[in-house]
């Protein structure tokens, strides 16, 4: 079992800061937030779950954790990765133990600034 203080010395980060109290250093950077769900297998070893992207769009081919924009509906960027998460693969969302908040990342290339969450 894996607590949310393990998951933060795994992987070396803290709680991000809201994304509203980030600077805009790419104030066109549209809002959105991934999943990265963790889970064990019959032999209990740790597995993260990928997805791999269909060919056309913006991230055509591209393996990915499930994840999107932000909707108006989304109260939260945790909202959107969960929302996200169960549209895309099928995880309940109501199933999701959120384990920590990953750093933010903004992908300049591709112009989206993900919020990152672990959760199994």
């Amino acid at each position: 079992m894996l607590t949310a203080p393990v998951a933060t010395s795994i992987c070396s980060c803290r709680t991000p800061k809201p994304l509203r109290d980030y600077p805009a250093r790419h104030p066109a950077l549209i809002d959105s937030a991934v999943l990265a769900p963790l889970y064990r297998d019959a032999q209990g070893r740790l597995r993260l779950v990928f997805i791999l992207r269909t060919p056309a769009g913006r991230h055509g081919g591209q393996i990915a954790f499930p994840g999107g924009r932000r909707e108006p509906e989304d109260p939260d960027l945790l909202t959107t990765a969960l929302r996200e998460a169960e549209e895309e693969i099928g995880l309940a969302r109501q199933l999701v133990e959120v384990l920590v908040a990953l750093p933010i990342v903004d992908t300049v290339a591709t112009g989206f600034r993900v919020a990152p969450f672990l959760g199994r």
